[in-house]
C-alpha cells in the first residue's frame, strides 16, 4: 500500500487527499539556540526549544487520470477544485492538518506558501508548490491579583473541584 498525503480542515470536517504523491517531501526543523562568549572558556551554546517543523513539496493536479494517481479515477477532481479548496482554507486564517499515512507526520499547520502554474504541452494540469509550517495552539493564561502579586489562575482538575 502506498503512502497517502491528506490535508484536512475544521477538525476533519473537510478533507482533501492529494491525488498524486510528490516525488520528494522535505521536512525541516531548526533550532533557536543562542551562543555567547565566556571569559577563559570561549563560545558556549545555550540550548533552546526547537523551531516549528516545516514541510514542503512540489507536485501536480492532473487533468486526466493515469498510472501516477494515488486515488481512484472516480475520486479525481478537476485541478481547479484543489486550488480553490486550498485557497479557501488559506484565506480562513485557521490551521489545517497535514497527514502522511504510514509515517509519524500528523501536524496542525499553517499554509505558508501555495503557488501553481500551467505548462505548455500539458494544458489543464496544474503544477503546484506547497509550504507548510507547524502550528501550535496557544491558550492564553489568566492572571489574578493575590495580595498585589499577579499569579496564574488555575482551573480545577475535575468537575466540582475547589
Amino acid at each position: 500500500m502506498s503512502k497517502e498525503l491528506w490535508l484536512t480542515f475544521d477538525n476533519g470536517i473537510e478533507t482533501l487527499q492529494l491525488p498524486v504523491n510528490p516525488p520528494e517531501l522535505s521536512v525541516g526543523q531548526g533550532s533557536q539556540n543562542d551562543s555567547t562568549d565566556v571569559f577563559n572558556l570561549g563560545e558556549v551554546t545555550i540550548l533552546q526549544k526547537p523551531k516549528a517543523m516545516t514541510f514542503g513539496f512540489e507536485c501536480f493536479f492532473p487533468l486526466m487520470p493515469g498510472p501516477y494517481l494515488n486515488v481512484t479515477d472516480g475520486q479525481l477532481k478537476e485541478p481547479a477544485y484543489y486550488v480553490e479548496v486550498i485557497n479557501k482554507w488559506r484565506a480562513s486564517y485557521k490551521p489545517i492538518r497535514f497527514i502522511v499515512t504510514e509515517t509519524e507526520i500528523n501536524y496542525l499547520c499553517s499554509i505558508e506558501e501555495f503557488s501553481y502554474s500551467e505548462r505548455a504541452g500539458d494544458v489543464g494540469t496544474l503544477y503546484y508548490s506547497l509550504s507548510l509550517k507547524e502550528y501550535k495552539v496557544v491558550t492564553p493564561r489568566v492572571l489574578k491579583d493575590v495580595n498585589g502579586v499577579l499569579v496564574y489562575e488555575t482551573k480545577p482538575t475535575r468537575p466540582g473541584a475547589i
